[in-house]
């Protein structure tokens, strides 16, 4: 390429090229052409053209139609199979009062023609007006092709670097970012370079050759940068580039986004948000490049039942509590770790500059710990539960991306198994996969028929008398069998088609024990849970009392289990509940001891009856704190008005001790598993007993 230092002062930059057999005829154009400003060179043959088109950037070709060898028209023909019009210009010399020449040149791609003998004036103007298209052209198409790319890189300040004239254009509202007007900042790529902050420079630099040489499939940095004020602001660059036909990077166009107050940060908790993370996790992989810092660890951390906790409370103090969340997270860390927020209640740590891998696995013990002591939230104590899942990146490392993924999947095995933390190995991304795959086939689910209903038999404690049914759902998927609702009901909820799998549950339970009675056998009460999104959705009494209708199943039969969680949002449960009493329907309290609230929601809400957790049930025969607990829990019911119900009652003790108490109604294996419409059917046909009760030496009540 040649320097502009070598180039004789006001000519043009476009070069010209002279193919002609006559030397006197071109050596004559050259001349006219320096007149005119234009640098040009000639050469005699076709082949000794192809070489210098290939070696220098030639933007106009003079051919002549008569040549030695190959003719000019076939050089057109071959010029134009490797040039198009815009590319490479070319304009043919034709002999006078050859109009077959001309057209045929025309045809063949010529942009325009000269006839011989040659008028120099007249060709210096064709000349001329081919070279002004050309630049119109080129003008035009580095516009839309800088504003196109731009638009990929941000909306913000742009940028646009092009490699061959080593020239960056800055738009005015990059330079208005750092407090400039649009002449005092120059288009050399020195007047950015030397502005961004000294501590920063190498690492920016390191990751656009990182990205122009392909090791990194994006470019995004950020950085500080100097005001014209004197101080720094935070910026982020992201850029695409334009690769030759070589491979080799020509162009490099961008944006520059202020990151100072907005933007990429989250709005509630003011923590950078996914881009920054990302761009943090590639200077820790560039880092550890080094054999004295060869670990870094990402965490993301979730805060459990967050949705369920918002349901209950309600936005605002939903936020307050996830503020509180915050703060006990940024205590635990000291200033290198970077926190930031991925989703509702996901966030995720960059733990950088490891000496070893298990200082990883002490800083989630650190939070788990830490986020283990009660929050104080509208006058209730609530004890705030967290998962975590890390990963402990080292040479060989992969994509930004694959990190954060990697850490992900470590949080899905954690959760999957129960734990409070997970360690990320290989294996662990297929679980990743598997929970995508399960919410794509569980959106399809019920069109397929691939659920059924289950119903686990109530019992009265003093008769054994059967007091209703709770209805259960189960999936049996056609490739992977049986799928337990303790794994995809979490993923319906997440991706909301827990509401469709929630109505279709209560239509086809109302619509079976309405047959059921239709048949003339006794009515059966039935228990539905409803599930904090169903709570929230708008018009649940609606949608909950259009089913009955259609299903002419008798609205007082009806029990609906909720949550005590479920009550915190009280305004919100106030009106769902008191809507439901109005219709008919009772109200259950399931898993009761569990949640966030206290026994003086049983005077605030319209509730039936609760359902004390079986986690309390199991041991009270051995452990005197669990007796103490289900004796106050029954006393207080009893003292209230409220019916007790006991879950999973496996053993005889357990049933003893519970009738000692004067427990109402019990549920579990010992006395009915889980069975199929057409069992609760059979059962209720016969009128036989279901069991006898311990105590009546074998006679039972019938049904």
């Amino acid at each position: 390429m040649r320097e502009s230092a070598m180039k004789p002062t006001g000519l043009h930059d476009e070069v010209i090229l002279i193919l002609m057999q006559n030397d006197f005829m071109s050596k004559m154009i050259s001349a006219q052409l320096r007149r005119h400003h234009y640098p040009s060179s000639s050469a005699t043959d076709f082949d000794h053209t192809a070489i210098t088109l290939k070696q220098q950037n030639i933007d106009l070709l003079l051919l002549d139609s008569e040549l030695l060898g190959i003719d000019g028209f076939e050089a057109l023909r071959r010029l134009r199979a490797i040039y198009t019009k815009d590319e490479l210009p070319i304009i043919m010399l034709t002999p006078q009062n050859h109009k077959e020449q001309v057209g045929r040149s025309l045809s063949l791609g010529a942009n325009d023609f000269i006839t011989k003998p040659i008028d120099l004036n007249i060709a210096i103007a064709r000349i001329e007006i081919q070279m002004a298209l050309k630049r119109a052209t080129k003008a035009l198409r580095e516009s839309e092709e800088r504003y196109a790319l731009a638009l990929e890189g941000s909306s913000d300040g742009i940028w646009d670097w092009d490699f061959v004239k080593d020239k960056v254009f800055f738009s005015p509202r990059w330079k208005a970012m750092l407090g400039h007007k649009e002449h005092e900042i120059s288009d050399s790529i020195d007047d950015w370079f030397t502005r961004i902050h000294p501590d920063d420079r190498q690492r920016v630099n390191r990751s656009i050759n990182d990205y122009l040489s392909r090791r990194t499939s994006q470019f995004a940095a950020e950085y500080r940068i100097l005001h014209k004020e004197g101080r720094y602001v935070w910026c982020l660059a992201r850029a695409t580039a334009r690769f030759g036909s070589d491979g080799s990077p020509y162009r490099l166009v961008g944006s520059q986004t202020d990151i100072t107050r907005r933007g990429i940060h989250d709005d509630l908790t003011g923590l950078p948000g996914r881009e920054i993370f990302l761009e943090r996790i590639a200077n820790a992989i560039s880092r550890v490049r080094e054999p004295e810092m060869p670990y870094f660890a990402v965490h993301e951390v979730e805060l459990l039942r967050f949705q369920e906790l918002r349901t209950s409370f309600g936005d605002q103090l939903a936020d307050q509590l996830l503020l509180a969340f915050v703060e006990r997270l940024q205590n635990t860390l000291s200033p290198r770790e970077t926190l930031a927020r991925l989703e509702s209640s996901q966030f995720v740590i960059l733990q950088d500059d490891l000496a070893e891998p298990i200082e990883a696995e002490h800083l989630g013990a650190r939070i788990i710990e830490a986020t283990r002591v009660p929050v104080d939230i509208a006058s209730q104590r609530v004890v705030l539960r967290t998962r975590i899942g890390l990963t402990v990146a080292e040479p060989p490392l992969l994509l930004p991306e694959d990190v954060l993924l990697n850490a992900h999947a470590a949080l899905i095995n954690a959760a999957r198994n129960d734990r409070t933390i997970d360690v990320f190995n290989p294996n662990m991304r297929e679980t990743v996969v598997e929970r995508v795959e399960l919410e794509m086939e569980l959106r399809h689910a019920l069109e397929r028929h691939e659920f059924h209903l289950v119903y686990q038999p109530k019992f009265k404690v003093q008769t054994l008398a059967l007091s209703g049914v709770e209805v259960l759902i189960r999936w049996n998927h056609p490739s992977y069998g049986p799928i337990s609702p303790a794994r995809f009901i979490p993923v319906a909820e997440a991706c909301g088609e827990i509401v469709n799998i929630g109505n279709w549950v209560l239509e086809k339970a109302c619509e079976t024990a309405a047959k059921w009675q239709n048949q003339g056998l006794p009515p059966v009460r039935l228990a539905v849970n409803l599930s904090g999104v169903q709570l929230k959705e708008q018009n649940v009494v609606d949608h909950i009392a259009k089913i009955l209708k259609k299903t002419n199943f008798d609205p007082t039969m009806l029990d609906i289990e909720l949550t005590e969680s479920m009550l915190l949002d009280n305004q919100l449960s106030q009106v769902v509940l008191k809507a439901l009493v109005k219709l008919g329907c009772g109200i259950h309290i399931d898993d009761f001891g569990t949640g966030y609230s206290s026994l003086s929601y049983l005077a605030y809400f319209p509730i039936d009856a609760i359902k004390i957790d079986r986690s309390f049930v199991n041991g009270i025969d051995e452990h005197a704190d669990k007796h103490t607990i289900v004796d106050a829990i029954i006393a207080m019911a009893k003292h209230m008005g409220r019916k007790v119900i006991a879950e999973g009652v496996e053993t005889q003790n357990q049933f003893d001790m519970l009738e000692s108490l004067g427990c109402h109604e019990i549920q579990g294996y010992l006395l009915g598993k889980p069975m199929p419409a057409e069992a609760i059917e059979e059962l209720l046909m016969k009128k036989t007993p279901i069991v006898a009760h311990p105590k009546t030496n074998g006679k039972a009540e019938n049904l």
